[in-house]
């Protein structure tokens, strides 16, 4: 039955990942700010919504905005750490996944990014020319 083939093929990929059990994945993580009212964050593969809303919950704008699918060199899900308990095929393992702690650590540092203060014109071009501060 179509379960059996799904059960057997989980089984299977859990096995072919065996003695890898460290997940990594990397990609960038950027935001924009605009002005106090408007923020974009641009996160690598496809976020659960959970990431998405934690984001926007702990975000000092009045609207931020979250895009997905924004580096083509990564395109792993990444899922809440409950969801890993389901299953599914988000949460199965392969050579790229994600590590589990993968959501918090992105809420985290792209908080982190939109609370920064923004740099002045005068001094982002003065870091861009190689001046100092």
């Amino acid at each position: 039955s179509g379960n059996d083939f799904v059960r057997r093929l989980f089984a299977e990929r859990a096995l072919s990942c065996a003695g890898n059990e460290k997940r990594t994945s990397t990609g960038e993580l950027t935001a924009i700010m605009l002005g106090k009212d408007f923020a974009f964050a641009s996160l690598p593969g496809e976020p659960f919504n959970g990431i998405a809303q934690a984001i926007r919950a702990k975000s000092p704008f009045r609207r931020t905005f979250i895009v997905t699918l924004a580096q083509l060199s990564n395109n792993s899900y990444y899922p809440m750490p409950d969801c890993y308990a389901h299953g599914g095929y988000e949460t199965m393992p392969h050579g790229k996944a994600p590590a589990t702690d993968s959501a918090e650590r992105i809420i985290g540092a792209v908080t982190e990014l939109l609370a920064r203060k923004p740099v002045p014109k005068k001094a982002a071009a003065k870091r861009k020319a190689g001046k100092p501060k």
